[in-house]
């Protein structure tokens, strides 16, 4: 590896240990990465309890549940990382799954419900954007 990139490398990581995200935002991104995966987990392994429970999900969207939130995690992963794709990816997964919800019945209510971590995460990103890259 040449001088350059190994002074390149070191003021990175310099800037990512120097910039500082905030308890709440924090919390949050934690929080995302641990039950994501198992909610995840749950939606890909119990999928035929699960459809005991709620008639109209299928295989097919529990995987799509499952997907989304393995992709989360990922997502949380880049947010802590001050990535700004993470943070729209977020967005964008947190949508698919809110119609998801509403295929599978979880009524209205509900469903708008799991717009609320889009919420959290634009209120906690807000003051920090420009951290972002």
């Amino acid at each position: 590896m040449s001088h350059d990139s190994e002074d390149k490398d070191l003021c990175l990581e310099k800037e990512t240990q120097e910039i500082k995200r905030g308890f709440w935002l924090s919390s949050f991104l934690i929080a995302v990465m641990l039950f994501n995966p198992l909610i995840a987990v749950s939606y890909i392994t119990i999928y035929k309890e699960l459809i005991d429970v709620m008639p109209q999900l299928t295989q097919v969207t529990a995987y799509a549940l499952g997907f989304f939130g393995f992709a989360n995690f990922i997502l949380a992963i880049g947010m802590w990382n001050w990535k700004k794709w993470a943070v729209y990816g977020f967005y964008v997964s947190v949508i698919c799954t809110f119609i998801l919800n509403l295929m599978i019945g979880l009524g209205i209510a509900n469903s708008i419900a799991s717009l609320f971590s889009a919420l959290i995460a634009y209120v906690l990103t807000k003051e920090s954007w420009a951290k972002f890259k």
